[in-house]
């Protein structure tokens, strides 16, 4: 259900020509994004998906098409960005400089887009994004940050940001996360405690889950 929903929502936004911006994260998402781009192909004109662009809600640092990559990770799966715009995370930029012109790129997408959907999944520890519980993400007043996340280097949308998504739709599947979906549907927690919280406070936002 969560797959039709979705991609008719990414379809009402390109068949009325304006400009729709996808938001992705990685994980067990990856085969949902490929699901909902394939019915998107099936549904939408080939010739509007120039006003879809596609970007990613957190990435980890290192050199473009690194294996811990979300990027990487929907390339080899399979995603089709044929046709559309992208702005991926890294392009072989220092960190310093891949934040900074990500955080460009987000706010002038934000600016421009009639539509912004995101995609998310949450972690069994709450976490969204690349916003881990009590780590210092959860605090950042700008559209991007960056941090050291023992293995990995995150980069990521902040609370802040989120908020800016006109929808979400949420995926979080397995029995691992029965307690993180209970906590998310029954308590108001703050975001430090269990980042997923953020979700309340997008203007829509939609969760789909075997555990509810």
């Amino acid at each position: 259900r969560g797959i039709e929903e979705l991609a008719k929502a990414l379809s009402d936004g390109l068949s009325h020509r304006t400009k729709v911006v996808w938001l992705l994260c990685g994980g067990t998402n990856v085969p949902i994004a490929i699901s909902v781009m394939n019915k998107l192909r099936h549904d939408v004109p080939h010739s509007i998906f120039k006003n879809l662009t596609v970007g990613l809600i957190d990435e980890r640092y290192g050199e473009a098409g690194h294996k811990d990559s979300n990027w990487q990770a929907l390339s080899d799966a399979g995603f089709d960005f044929e046709a559309t715009k992208t702005f991926p995370v890294l392009t072989g930029l220092s960190l310093s400089e891949t934040v900074a012109k990500y955080a460009e790129i987000v706010k002038e997408q934000f600016e421009n887009a009639r539509s912004i959907i995101g995609q998310f999944g949450v972690g069994a520890d709450g976490h969204i994004a690349g916003i881990l519980p009590y780590s210092r993400a959860v605090d950042a007043t700008d559209l991007v940050f960056s941090y050291d996340a023992f293995p990995l280097r995150r980069i990521t949308l902040t609370p802040m940001a989120l908020q800016k998504i006109h929808t979400a739709y949420t995926f979080v599947f397995g029995k691992e996360k029965m307690e993180a979906v209970r906590r998310l549907r029954d308590q108001k927690l703050s975001i430090e405690e269990q980042p997923a919280q953020i979700l309340k406070k997008v203007a829509k936002s939609y969760l789909y889950s075997d555990q509810l």
